[in-house]
């Protein structure tokens, strides 16, 4: 496999898979009409191995304080930790149900149609929580039991390429009171247990270990670890200073952009 290619792969991975646009959604783009074709089960098992080990190393204090905080007092519902690792259990039990029926719908992941559909809804929803979370004049540290079930059935719905895991759970956190920061932290955090087992079901289905691809493996790795810790740093620092509904904008752009050539290539 040509290392470049695997190198275009990464960046891609790094940077979508935390800014709110959707890298499934962008490498089903790329595949369709620039003609890439789709990653080697094991370096695309690889490219998201490393986004994953870098949400764990960039938010590794939060992680070990939660996990800290949890084990001394699990029982202790008043406990932040306790409630914030019952909140995670709450996020993931709809996103795991969820995921696991859309998955059932293999074409759906191959649909041009389904990413521009995604972009754009992702893009409205971005603006809109956006706006409706400045009516908010006491944010909440975490949501509640039922507002996190919520959360968990928006990251279920973002399995679907084209609506952006990030993108749908910062924008529903938002809906139910936490401030962006906060909505932003959550989001990562509780992506964490559904993203492994998304990486485990896709390692147990790979058949064959090409050892030939060590390196193709090494450095895939490598490019989307380093631009996904840049990418969530860059996306905390965005969230600080300026507005969600930019995203919005660049989806709505690209969801229309790639909707005149999807009816063009249709119609050649």
């Amino acid at each position: 496999m040509n290392i470049l290619y695997t190198v275009f792969q990464s960046i891609i991975q790094g940077l979508t898979e935390f800014l709110p646009v959707s890298s499934s959604g962008h490498l089903v783009i790329f595949q369709q009409f620039l003609k890439i074709k789709q990653p080697n089960l094991l370096i695309d098992l690889t490219l998201h191995s490393g986004t994953f080990v870098a949400i764990i190393i960039f938010f590794r204090k939060k992680i070990f304080d939660i996990i800290y905080g949890f084990f001394k007092k699990p029982f202790d519902l008043s406990n932040y930790e306790t409630d914030y690792v019952l909140k995670i259990i709450t996020v993931s039990i709809p996103t795991g149900i969820m995921g696991l029926l859309i998955y059932k719908f293999s074409e759906v992941f191959e649909s041009v149609f389904v990413v521009i559909i995604g972009f754009f809804l992702t893009g409205i929803l971005l603006i809109v929580a956006e706006k409706i979370s400045k009516k908010f004049n006491n944010y909440k540290i975490l949501p509640s039991f039922s507002q996190a079930f919520i959360i968990g059935l928006f990251q279920g719905i973002a399995v679907l390429p084209g609506f952006s895991r990030s993108g749908w759970t910062i924008s529903a956190a938002l809906l139910v009171g936490l401030s962006a920061s906060q909505a932003t932290e959550f989001s990562f955090i509780t992506g964490i247990v559904p993203l492994f087992f998304a990486l485990l079901l896709e390692f147990l289905s790979i058949k064959n270990i090409d050892l030939n691809l060590g390196f193709n493996l090494i450095v895939g790795f490598s490019v989307s670890f380093i631009v996904g810790i840049v990418a969530i740093k860059v996306l905390l620092e965005f969230i600080r200073r300026y507005k969600l509904w930019l995203f919005g904008i660049y989806l709505f752009t690209i969801a229309f952009i790639s909707c005149i050539l999807w009816i063009i290539t249709r119609n050649l």
